[in-house]
């Protein structure tokens, strides 16, 4: 009669002392109702509202509110840098030969809208490649060609393009030269130099 009592006590233990394993194994309301709260919400709050690091914001389009511009992969293995935009409507750009990029909204005298430009990291890393991109008829279209700057000609946040103060339909941009320099310690350096070209689309 002792030995049953004991087993009888034993087996009420095991039923009301061990933890129940059921809600690590069931899925079921009662296991999503165990999502920390404020999980939920930061998860919410990123997809809904934050704005990428790096991004810019410009009106690009006339008919439509300001946007954002934002590096939304690069692939070091193909070197390409890929831009998207706040408006999924709307096609990304992808940069050749580059590794990285920067982005800025600027506006020129002769232009209605916000033009973006592209500072991407060059696949030789000691250059600068720009592009300056237009938004027209829901497609990003070229200001200009692209065109190269060597890291040592590059200050601050200078935009290395303006518009020809004396024809409209033209740019001045900058562009670095290779120079032998005999005084120099590297023997060599880099001259800022300017050069006018047409605009592309407007």
């Amino acid at each position: 009669m002792v030995r049953s009592f004991i087993v009888a006590f034993v087996l009420m233990a095991t039923a009301c002392g061990a933890p129940s394993k059921q809600n690590k194994t069931i899925i079921g309301s009662e296991t999503q109702d165990e999502i920390p709260k404020e999980e939920t919400e930061t998860n919410t709050i990123i997809i809904m509202s934050e704005i990428p690091d790096g991004a810019v914001t410009g009106n690009f389009n006339l008919d439509a509110s300001p946007f954002y511009a934002a590096v939304d992969l690069v692939d070091t293995e193909n070197e390409t840098t890929t831009i998207a935009f706040e408006d999924g409507a709307l096609a990304q750009i992808t940069i050749p030969e580059a590794i990285g990029a920067s982005l800025s909204s600027v506006r020129f005298n002769g232009f209605d809208q916000d033009i973006l430009l592209v500072n991407s990291v060059y696949k030789d890393p000691i250059f600068r490649k720009y592009y300056l991109y237009i938004l027209k008829g829901g497609e990003w279209q070229p200001v200009v060609d692209g065109f190269i700057l060597h890291v040592e000609n590059i200050s601050g946040d200078m935009v290395p393009i303006k518009v020809d103060p004396s024809n409209s339909n033209r740019m001045v941009r900058s562009y670095s030269v290779f120079d032998m320099d005999p005084e120099s310690e590297t023997k060599y350096s880099w001259i800022l130099k300017e050069e006018v070209v047409d605009v592309l689309n407007r």
